[in-house]
């Protein structure tokens, strides 16, 4: 709340984006608010990004609703609501993301094989101010993120503004280069965290160990000066689940030895 009070700011953010789109005035009074207390007019303001809740498209996820069909799921027509936001703001450009589930989707068991993307891409091309680009699929770990993490991608930038596009490349060229698979183990992202005595208050409130790792250093650097975060300096949001003995034996099995620290060069 401090560092980003517009966060927490009604007049700009609400909890439900059905609200926001469906209450009469809400998005005129949003328009007004950016105004007023940006200087953003209409048109101005640089991107909307939106990202629904992934449960009702994800095969897992569908699986723990009892099979309840996408089509009766409410949450399932959110993009609708988000293509809303980008028709009465108009921004420069907007990205929709989802898991890749989305991909084959089904409105309902005899529906066909993917149709739901198709009918988030058309919702999206009603837009006509925008550039029509292809869904992207995207893997995390092709760019630096040491995580299995597929995800699709819808990109569209408004005609109007002076880019050069790459017309002929999937999303209009405006995704950056990738990493060549060079991302960081786990363990050199969260081996300076643990914390071997964690049991006693299922708490870590300083840092048990000084970075030794590339992104250790600079995820632990200050926001001011070069300095960067010590062994014993305070450690904030680390607090562990209190698992029962059985989870605890699955955990240990996988993990087959205790988490080492890797040097690397900094």
């Amino acid at each position: 709340r401090k560092e980003l009070p517009y966060l927490a700011d009604p007049r700009f953010f609400s909890n439900d984006v059905g609200e926001l789109t469906k209450k009469k005035g809400m998005l005129d009074q949003l328009t007004l608010n950016l105004k007023k207390e940006f200087g953003i007019k209409n048109g101005q303001l640089a991107l909307v990004v939106g990202g629904p809740p992934c449960q009702g498209y994800s095969g897992i996820g569908h699986r723990r609703s009892y099979k309840v069909e996408r089509k009766k799921i409410p949450s399932n027509y959110l993009y609708k609501d988000m293509a809303r936001v980008i028709r009465q703001l108009r921004p420069k450009a907007f990205i929709f993301e989802n898991v890749r589930g989305l991909l084959s989707a089904r409105w309902s068991v005899k529906g066909k094989k993917g149709e739901i993307i198709n009918d988030v891409v058309k919702e999206f091309s009603k837009l006509k101010e925008y550039f029509v680009a292809p869904p992207e699929l995207l893997q995390c770990k092709d760019y630096g993120v040491p995580q299995n993490r597929p995800r699709i991608f819808i990109m569209r930038i408004r005609k109007d503004l002076d880019f050069q596009l790459s017309l002929g490349i999937p999303s209009l060229g405006l995704l950056p280069e990738k990493t060549d698979g060079e991302y960081p183990h786990p363990r050199e992202l969260l081996g300076d965290l643990v914390d071997y005595q964690y049991s006693k208050k299922f708490v870590s409130k300083n840092y048990r160990h000084d970075p030794k790792t590339q992104v250790q250093f600079l995820l632990r650097k200050k926001k001011e000066g070069n300095s960067y975060y010590r062994k014993g300096d305070i450690l904030t949001e680390q607090e562990y689940s209190r698992h029962n003995e059985v989870v605890v034996k699955k955990f240990k099995y996988k993990s087959n030895d205790r988490w080492m620290f890797i040097k690397t060069p900094i």
